[in-house]
């Protein structure tokens, strides 16, 4: 079972987010919503959230905010994001074949 960090224990750094989860807070730094980021890379807006969760329980943050704070007092801007490629969703059969 994972611990809590507890007071005084350091936060992640950029190192420890996936380059997925660098785009996306790369985005929210650029001031997008959840359904912009979602339209953006093609991902359902659930699964931006979930990113987003994910980033903000790594960084030991709770709101866009400070998630933009910590990033930027860590020296991280859009430039530093990885350049994410579109997702593309899957070919849904039709009701035909």
């Amino acid at each position: 079972m994972r611990r809590p960090k507890g007071p005084g224990q350091p936060t992640a750094e950029l190192a420890d987010l996936t380059p997925r989860e660098r785009d996306i807070l790369g985005l929210i730094c650029e001031g997008l919503t959840d359904q912009e980021i979602a339209r953006k890379r093609g991902l359902s807006r659930n699964t931006v959230r979930s990113h987003v969760s994910t980033v903000y329980r790594k960084i030991d943050v709770h709101r866009r905010s400070a998630a933009v704070v910590w990033a930027r007092d860590r020296g991280f801007t859009t430039e530093d994001a990885p350049a994410a490629t579109t997702h593309r969703p899957r070919k849904r059969p039709t009701r035909n074949g």
